[in-house]
């Protein structure tokens, strides 16, 4: 699940480190992850790319990565990470519009953004 959080956690070298989650999902489809550590560090990210989320992207520091992101799997984000590094997963919310029976009252207007 995607919300906003922060993890410490320690690699191999044991160093401390930190990641932030900083977002409004799922009402926006922003999700960053800031890296706090006291000096760089390679680990992986392993990030949920979910079925719906045909052409979500990811970004470091405001480039885009090359990064197979697959809906309905795990992308996994493996690099060395800087203190302060920005990592960004954009998942598209796309407008879905369906036709058939509504459970709720015939007058009502049924908006919803994927999933």
């Amino acid at each position: 699940m995607y919300g906003p959080s922060s993890v410490r956690f320690r690699t191999p070298d044991g160093v401390c480190r930190a990641r932030d989650r900083e977002t409004n999902y799922p009402f926006s489809e922003r999700i960053e992850f800031r890296v706090e550590a006291p000096k760089p560090v390679r680990f992986a990210l392993t990030l949920r790319i979910p079925g719906w989320a045909a052409g979500s992207q990811t970004y470091l520091n405001q480039r885009e990565l090359d990064a197979r992101l697959e809906p309905g799997s795990f992308a996994r984000i493996e690099q060395e990470f800087h203190p302060g590094d920005t990592l960004r997963l954009t998942l598209p919310m796309r407008l879905k519009m369906t036709a058939g029976p509504i459970t709720v009252s015939p007058s009502s207007v049924v908006h919803w953004c994927t999933p």
